[in-house]
C-alpha cells in the first residue's frame, strides 16, 4: 500500500465500512475475535488489517505483527480456502505470539475469493474450547 494521502482517506472509509460488517459477524457467530486482512497474492502480503475484539490491538495493527502468506493460518488459509481447528493449542505451527495474547482456543478462516483470486482471509476464534463452525 502507497502512502498517499488520497488513498488514506478511501482506506479509512473501507476500513470503517469493513469494520462495522465485521461488528455483526462477531454478533452473530458469538466470536471472540473477528479479523479480516486483504491479501496481494503478487506479494504474498497481508494489508489493512481490521480486528474486532482485540485483547491487544495495538500488536495486531503493528506491520511487524501481520501474518505472512507463507506460515501459520494464512498459509492454511490460501492453500485449503478455509480452516477450521477445535484446539489451536494442538497445532504448535499456528498456536503463535498472537493466539497466545489473544487467548484464541478454537478458530475458523476462509479465505475472500473473487473471481478465482484472493482477496483476503477472514478468520473468527473463540477464547473457549467451543467448536467452531
Amino acid at each position: 500500500m502507497n502512502d498517499d494521502p488520497s488513498q488514506s482517506d478511501v482506506h479509512q472509509t473501507l476500513r470503517s465500512q469493513l469494520s462495522t460488517i465485521l461488528s455483526g459477524l462477531k454478533d452473530t457467530l458469538q466470536a471472540d475475535v473477528v479479523c479480516l486482512f486483504v491479501y496481494d497474492a503478487d506479494t504474498e502480503n497481508f494489508h489493512l488489517p481490521i480486528g474486532i475484539g482485540m485483547r491487544d490491538p495495538d500488536s495486531f495493527y503493528d506491520p511487524r505483527m501481520r501474518p505472512r502468506g507463507d506460515r501459520g493460518a494464512a498459509k492454511l488459509v490460501i492453500q485449503n480456502s478455509s480452516i477450521t481447528i477445535e484446539r489451536i493449542e494442538d497445532r504448535p505451527e499456528l498456536y503463535a505470539a498472537f493466539a497466545h495474547r489473544e487467548q484464541i482456543r478454537s478458530m475458523a478462516g476462509v479465505a475472500c475469493i473473487f473471481q478465482g483470486k484472493i482477496l483476503g482471509i477472514l478468520i473468527c476464534q473463540l477464547s473457549q474450547s467451543s467448536y467452531v463452525q
